[in-house]
Formats: C-alpha cells, sequence, structure tokens
C-alpha cells in the first residue's frame, strides 16, 4: 500500500530531476543551419524590466533523454514536458507532467504499484486555498487538501528565466556571447536567434558540475530573446554525460537536451481542473482501484 503523499514525492522529484538535466542538455530538434555573423555579446534582461510584474505566466519545459543505465543497461529513450500555468490575480496555478518517460520515472518512485500502470500525466494544481494532486494511468484519480502552495510555488521559481538562466551558470545580469542567426518569431514574439559560443557554454559546463548531479558537457546551444525587452523567450540546449542516481539508485548514461519555452505573460491563461477533481477523492484508499491509503 503507498501513501499519496508519496506519489506527490515523486511529482517533485521528476521536476527537479528535469530540473537537473535543464543545465545541460539532446536529441530535440536544432534549427536549421542558417548564415551567421560575429561572435559578440548577448543581452538578457529579466521579464520584469520589459513587461512589469508577471501577474500570469505559461511556460514549458521539455527534457530528452537517449541513453541507458549503468548498470542493468536498460535503454531511456523518450521525453518529458512540464507545462507551468500561473495566474496570481486569480489564485490559480497548475504544474503538469507528461510524456513517454513518465511512466519510467514515476514507476520508479512508486514501486510495486508502477508495472501494471502506464503514468499518462500527473500534476499540481492550486485554486484559491485547495490543491488538488492528480494523475492518469488509464483512471483517472484526484485527491484534494488544504492548499500547498509552498511546493508549487517552489515549482514556479524554479521555472522563472532569471533561476534557470542561475542553474545554468549564469544570470540575466551575466551576458552570453554568441552568433546571431536572424530574427525569428516565436511563441508570438518577434526575437533575436543566437548560437552560442564555446565560450559560453565552456561557462555553463564548469559552473553546473557544481550544482547538479550531472557530469556531461554541452555541444549545443542556442538562445532567443525578444526584439523588444530582451527578455528570454526560448532555449536550446544539447549535450552528452551521466546523471547520477536518476533511476533505482542508478546513472543515466547518454545523450539529453532541453527546451525551455516562455509561451506568455501577462495574458489570459485557462487553469482548468481535470473533471475528476470536481468530485475528489478524500484520499488514495480502500475506495478506488489503486488501494492506495492516505
Amino acid at each position: 500500500m503507498i501513501h499519496s503523499k508519496q506519489f506527490k514525492q515523486v511529482l517533485c522529484a521528476i521536476a527537479f530531476a528535469t530540473l537537473t538535466v535543464s543545465s545541460h542538455s539532446p536529441v530535440l530538434a536544432q534549427p536549421a543551419d542558417m548564415p551567421t555573423h560575429k561572435v559578440g555579446p548577448i543581452e538578457v534582461r529579466p521579464i520584469e524590466d520589459a513587461l512589469g510584474e508577471a501577474k500570469t505566466v505559461r511556460s514549458a519545459l521539455k527534457m530528452v533523454l537517449n541513453g541507458q543505465l549503468n548498470r542493468t543497461k536498460n535503454l531511456i529513450k523518450g521525453s518529458l514536458t512540464i507545462n507551468l500555468m500561473a495566474d496570481a490575480a486569480q489564485k490559480r496555478s497548475s504544474f503538469t507532467i507528461s510524456g513517454d518517460l513518465l511512466s519510467v520515472v514515476a514507476g520508479v518512485g512508486a514501486g510495486a504499484f508502477a508495472p501494471n500502470r502506464k503514468f499518462k500525466e500527473m500534476g499540481f494544481y492550486v485554486v484559491g486555498d485547495k490543491s488538488y494532486f492528480y494523475m492518469d494511468t488509464g483512471e483517472k484519480l484526484c485527491t484534494s487538501s488544504n492548499a500547498e502552495a509552498g511546493t508549487l510555488n517552489l515549482m514556479a521559481e524554479a521555472f522563472k528565466p532569471e533561476s534557470l538562466l542561475n542553474a545554468m551558470g549564469t544570470s540575466a545580469s551575466t551576458a552570453f556571447s554568441g552568433e546571431l542567426v536572424g530574427e525569428e518569431k516565436i511563441n508570438g514574439v518577434q526575437t533575436l536567434h543566437y548560437k552560442l559560443d564555446a565560450a559560453t557554454m565552456e561557462l555553463m559546463n564548469a559552473k553546473s558540475q557544481n550544482l547538479s548531479r550531472l557530469k556531461g558537457k554541452i555541444t549545443k546551444g542556442n538562445i532567443w530573446v525578444a526584439v523588444d525587452g530582451k527578455y528570454l523567450v526560448r532555449l536550446l540546449q544539447e549535450g552528452n554525460g551521466t546523471i547520477s542516481k536518476m533511476f533505482q539508485q542508478q546513472d543515466y548514461i547518454g545523450r539529453f537536451g532541453v527546451q525551455y519555452d516562455i509561451l506568455a505573460v501577462n495574458k489570459t491563461v485557462n487553469v482548468k481542473l481535470p473533471t475528476s477533481c470536481n468530485k475528489p477523492l478524500k484520499s488514495f484508499g480502500a475506495d478506488n482501484p489503486f488501494n492506495l491509503s492516505p
């Protein structure tokens, strides 16, 4: 019998495992080569400088893995996508995780519960003073409790562009350098697309060794910043190496990549609860097919 609290811990672990590799990153489709210009500084400024206080935010991070475990040699190939939506005024937030690697990662955390279950989606939702934990394994379950806003806020803070840059060993006040590829419209925003240079990637490699369980090397990097405001809109990296103790105390060895997107700021967001959260279970107990206790 597994406590519902454990599943919340699994969700947190997945999120922060994803953030662990977001500072080095694979296998995501890279932009086509385009004529480039000489290497120069890249100005990246905090979103608040350009758009004011971020009252609503939509962002996403996709992680891709292509490798194997060090002891069992199990192949690990697939992706995880984390989506964050927050509306401060309405006090509504969501943090959801999906992708074909979810069953692998969540299954490890859930132990014996997982082998017969295919996790399609997991998520935290906060509406007012209530929080909801949701999972879809073919059966859609939801529990509610007093808002665990601290956990959600911590995740939301970690996904802010400035926090992500800090995790990469730099910050908005530490200029990147790279080659200007040109202007592109990304997520509805006109941006400047840069290919990061070797010096920037070496800086990230050196800094991140002390910041995570990742031992690897960034081999490619691209960044898109808004023409108006110079804030981060998209970050795309890839690399290879080892992520220690990622699956059942085994190390992951192989390629890994990340794409981080700011999808919208101060625009309407619709944080909608899954249908099963309209009548949430009081606990994952004997009244559900999974026999999980509170």
